[in-house]
Formats: structure tokens, sequence, C-alpha cells
């Protein structure tokens, strides 16, 4: 086989190319071994004071309004940034803000805003209104239509009970409740406003005129951070009637040792008479002692006997039990158990008071909440004797008796209980 070697014939020019691109290659390679900063190759590229960005702002977050939000960022560490600028639309709207220097954070309500979801873009400036990098945060503004969406706490039941006394029944508060409002004609003929918390679940209403109508509008807020209070629409609570009932909050008020036999404490007279456990006395309350615990069943009672007792007659002697009730009506009632002749000269109430102490018995009128104990024989069979009192705000009642005690006389009771009427609490 024969072999054939062809051959290029190089023209002069086209020698003259390659020697200049190896020469252009050796050009780089020597600059980059011999020149002392690299940078200094692209010097004729580099723009003296070229762009400069502001720092960004850091965080952003949105808090929902009425028609409008707040804006908030944190700023960043940048001393040259002085301002910055809200846009939203597309960059077709958009507000300016100062940046206070030496502040940690920087917020700004944006007004007149339509009910809409919302992409904001926030840019940093310098003095010399150099633009940072924008930095996008999303929110959501509300109005109209999703206040008219918004619904009012669900009434259980809702009972005019007379006496200008007026309940509602709430079920729980939903998650965005804050509270509600109850608007209502008084008993003189004033429209009032009511504020009820959203842990409430009863609310009374004792100033009432029956025959208006009472409305609730229920306030709301999207979120815990919202920056307003949105309302739902004023509506009517439709009412019933029923007749006033009493319902016995002896115990749950934290009255205590109610009811015979009654506790015994510090032995006082004849190895049978002792003080009370958990009632209060004065001393002349306290002289006779105030439970038997001889044969007549360990009750309550103010006492002399001429040959037995270390007191044979005592003058204000008080008997009584302290507790701190809500506003409202309440009755206290005794069953009297008189057993002994009772001495035409004593005077002994029923009584119930605010305060801490039961008044004294020169200072008991027939108009205040205290009843007269008969001064007859009893028959050794309970008879009732009740007392009403009108607490008109959160506070001490003292409940208990007051008497002026002489002769052969003894003056017992079996039990005392007591009632609320409209309790916060009650239930149907």
């Amino acid at each position: 086989m024969n072999h054939q070697i062809i051959r290029i014939n190089e023209s002069p020019a086209y020698r003259l190319r390659i020697s200049g691109f190896f020469l252009l290659i050796a050009g780089i390679v020597l600059a980059f071994h011999t020149c002392k900063n690299p940078e200094g190759l692209f010097e004729e590229y580099i723009v003296p004071s070229g762009m400069y960005y502001p720092g960004k702002v850091l965080n952003p977050e949105t808090y929902t309004g009425k028609n409008r939000i707040k804006v908030e960022w944190q700023n960043g560490a940048d001393p040259k940034v002085v301002k910055a600028r809200i846009f939203w639309n597309n960059y077709t709207d958009s507000v300016e803000v100062p940046i206070i220097a030496g502040t940690d954070v920087t917020a700004k309500i944006v007004e007149q805003l339509a009910e809409n979801d919302y992409s904001f873009k926030i840019r940093t400036y310098d003095a010399e209104n150099h633009a940072s990098i924008p930095v996008e945060v999303n929110g959501v503004v509300y109005g109209e239509r999703y206040e008219g969406n918004l619904m009012n706490r669900f009434v259980k039941s809702s009972i005019y009970y007379g006496l200008n006394t007026l309940q509602v029944i709430w079920s729980e508060a939903d998650t965005t409740e804050v509270g509600l409002q109850l608007e209502y004609t008084n008993i003189e003929d004033a429209v009032t406003t009511l504020s009820v918390d959203q842990s409430e679940t009863v609310t009374t209403i004792r100033d009432f005129k029956d025959g208006n109508p009472i409305f609730v509008t229920t306030m709301h807020k999207p979120s815990s951070a919202a920056i307003d209070v949105f309302h739902a629409p004023k509506t009517s609570i439709p009412y019933g009637e029923k007749e006033p009932e009493w319902v016995e909050i002896t115990e749950d008020a934290g009255l205590k040792n109610t009811q015979f036999p009654f506790a015994r404490g510090t032995l006082i007279s004849g190895n049978r008479f002792y003080l009370a456990e958990d009632w209060n006395t004065n001393a002349a309350g306290a002289v006779n002692g105030n439970v038997d615990g001889g044969a007549n069943g360990q009750r309550l009672t103010l006492w002399t006997y001429a040959a037995v007792s270390v007191a044979p007659s005592f003058e204000n002697g008080k008997l009584y039990q302290t507790v701190e009730l809500e506003a409202g009506t309440y009755r206290f009632e005794a069953m009297y158990w008189g057993i002994q002749p009772i001495n035409e000269s004593c005077l002994v109430y029923v009584v119930a008071a605010l305060g801490d102490n039961l008044p004294d018995i020169e200072d008991i009128e027939p108009t205040s909440s205290a009843v007269i104990v008969p001064n007859v024989r009893g028959v050794n069979g309970d008879v009732p004797y009740s007392v009403d009192i009108d607490v008109l705000e959160k506070g001490f009642v003292s409940v208990g008796f007051v008497g002026n005690v002489s002769g052969n006389s003894q003056f017992y009771f079996s039990s005392v209980k007591l009632y609320g009427l409209y309790v916060i609490g009650l239930s149907e």
C-alpha cells in the first residue's frame, strides 16, 4: 500500500495570525504571574463611587385593621438610611416613612385602603436618595364586607323575671370575640349601653324596663394583633317572662356550720353550752355560748337562764358569719325552734347587713334588712324567718342574729340558709 503525505501550504498571513494568538496567551499568563494586584487588570472597568444599595428592612410584618393596616419592620444597621417608602398596587401607590436614627423598629399605619389582600414592597433610602433592594410583605385589610358577615354570640335564654331584672344566658364566645355590648332602656327611660366581657356567660340587668327591646352587638378581632375591633350587625334579643325564683347558695356562698347538729368549739357554760365553730360573736353574744350540746340536738342559740347561764342577761349580743357576694338580691333565712317561755323584754333580730359586721341593736330600723323573732314559746317545730338584702356591687355581707336576752329565755335555731335571686351563674 502506498502512503501519501498530504502537505498544507501555509501562507505568511496564516503564520502571522497563529503567532499573534500565542503571543496574546503568553502575555496574559505573564500578567497573572507578575501583577501584585490582580484587580488592577480591571480598574478601567470599575466606576469610582459606583452603585450603592442602602441596608434593607428586616423581618417586616403586617397587622390588619378596618380599611387600614399597620406595616412594621426592624431597622437594619446601615446608619445612612434616613427614610423608607412603602409601595403597593404594583408601585402605583406609596407612602413615605421617616427612619429615626438609633431606633430598632419602625411602624406605619397605611390609611384609606379598600378591603382586599395586599402585597407591600418596602425600600429604604439614604440622604442622596439611593434605594435599597425591595422587601415584600403581604397583608389583609378588612372592611364592611367582613363586618357584615360577623355573627353575634348565641343566646341560650333571655328571661325577664320581674322586679326590673332581665337575665341573658350566653353560649361560649367565639375565638375571635373580644366582648359584646347590650343596649336597652332602663327604668328611668334612658337608653343604656352595657359592656359584657367575652368570658361572661350570664349577664343580669337589674334596671331593665319591661316592654322595651334589648339589642346585642358582638365585637371581634380577626387576630389578637389586629389594630381595630369589628362589630357584628346589631340585632335584637327576644326575651320571655318568668316568675322570680330563689336558688339556695348557702354552701356556694361560703357559709359554714349551718344546721343541727352544729359543730361545737370552746366549752363556755355548764358542761353543755359551747361556742359555735365558724361563727363570729362579740363579747355579749359569746358570754353564755351558742350551741346547746345537751338534749336539744346541738342547735344554735342565744339564751339566758338564771340558774345555769354565766350571764343572767346580755344586750346587743351578736352571732354571725361574713361572706363575699356578687351584686344581686339575697335572702337570709333562719329556722326558729324556741323551747322556753320568753321574757317580754327580749328582742332578737334575724339580720343581713352590708359589710363585715352586724349593726348594733339600737341602729336596726324597721326598714333595714332585719326581722324580729317573736317573743313566744316555740312548739319544737321549725318556723322560717327571713330577710332580703340588695347588694349593688360585689362586697362583704354579714348574716346572723342580734339580740337583747334576759330571764329564762332560749332562742333556738335549727338551721340557716342563704338564697340568691338572679345570681350570676344561675341557669334555667
